[in-house]
């Protein structure tokens, strides 16, 4: 299994969003999935997702094709602490592999080299697949509410 991020460009964005598809982009069949589509019309609301602070896809290669089988990403630029929060997404037939582990991994680096002092996730309702995988990331809990837990990743 040899996996990759790919950025999408804010103008790739638009056009996903304006037609339904991402023209020379192999989607696994599962993908799109709700909450993608979610944090890119977030992203776009907010006229935000400029390298690298924006949505990546998340690819497999098998053989010669690659396809996208998730995505993780930033909600943003830092705020003035340094701080950015992320999320991300796999779908259902590729979890429990380590997909979103390395994921996570690789957004951390990438946020450590563009200046980020921290990262945060927020795990909504009852979901332990993604809590181990932000303690996996050696993030910590930092706040816990009815509806959510707050996760973070200090540099």
């Amino acid at each position: 299994m040899n996996l990759s991020l790919r950025f999408v460009t804010p103008a790739e964005l638009d056009q996903w969003l304006a037609t339904g598809i991402q023209p020379g982009v192999v989607w696994h069949h599962e993908y799109p999935m709700t909450d993608s589509l979610v944090g890119v019309r977030m992203l776009r609301l907010a006229d935000a997702g400029d390298h690298p602070w924006g949505f990546w896809e998340i690819l497999v290669t098998e053989g010669s094709e690659a396809i996208v089988i998730g995505d993780i990403g930033f909600h943003g630029p830092p705020g003035a602490a340094g701080t950015v929060e992320i999320g991300y997404e796999i779908v259902p037939t590729w979890r429990r592999r380590g997909v979103a582990t390395w994921a996570v991994r690789e957004i951390l680096q990438i946020a450590a080299q563009h200046g980020a002092s921290a990262v945060e996730a927020e795990v909504y309702g009852d979901n332990p697949g993604s809590s181990a995988v932000l303690r996996a990331a050696c993030f910590t809990q930092v706040d816990e509410a009815s509806d959510r837990t707050v996760w973070r990743h200090q540099f």
